[in-house]
């Protein structure tokens, strides 16, 4: 028995294993596309570029098939050329074609700029009536989403991240409000990255590899 529980803990471990270097492998071949494609802007003199994605810790196990790919690792590139924008998609299963847009986020992003590099997203706070008193609390979970959005603006990186339940929790599960929720909406980084889940469902409605 005790060789039989020893091997299943084995078996689990090297599963385990194996699921993580494929998600490190996914998440290397998404990001060598994506620098790929910013060294090739660059060299074409653009310098006003976006790169939007999501990131999750606490991740749950993917899974995995026989000659297929599902793409975990996506990430999108936005940038502006002679006043048009246009937006690609790069993950670890294929290439896509390049979309021109009529939305521009970096109109958004750099007419309040200062704003933006200092603004923060707020935890969320909620408040409760303990005993006879109002007493704040931040609520704590085990698993967190996150919007990231590097701006490289001419020589300027600037990383801007967002915990999506910061950003979008309104209520706790005893429906005590968050007091940080109309700040966390009202931020610039908030409106860019509304902006950049429009055009991103509107890629993902026609897009097509190469």
């Amino acid at each position: 028995m005790k060789t039989f529980c020893t091997s299943i803990v084995l078996l689990a471990c090297l599963l385990l294993s194996f699921r993580c270097s494929a998600q490190l492998d996914s998440l290397s071949v998404t990001n060598q596309k994506v620098n790929d494609k910013i060294r090739e802007l660059k060299k074409d003199k653009i310098d006003t570029i976006l790169c939007y994605y999501s990131h999750c810790d606490g991740r749950m196990f993917r899974p995995m098939f026989k000659d297929s790919c599902i793409a975990y690792d996506i990430k999108y590139l936005v940038w502006c050329n002679r006043g048009r924008i246009f937006m690609e998609r790069f993950d670890e299963c294929r290439s896509y074609q390049v979309q021109l847009f009529y939305q521009n986020p970096f109109y958004t992003a750099l007419s309040r700029y200062n704003k933006l590099k200092t603004e923060k997203i707020l935890p969320r706070e909620f408040r409760a009536l303990v005993g006879n008193k109002m007493q704040s609390f931040v609520e704590v979970t085990d698993h967190t989403c996150s919007a990231m959005l590097d701006f490289y603006l001419g020589n300027i990186f600037l990383h801007k991240e967002i915990d999506l339940s910061d950003l979008d929790r309104l209520l706790d599960s005893d429906k005590h409000i968050n007091k940080n929720y109309a700040h966390n909406r009202n931020t610039i980084v908030a409106s860019v990255r509304e902006q950049l889940e429009q055009m991103v469902y509107l890629y993902n409605k026609k897009k097509g590899a190469k």
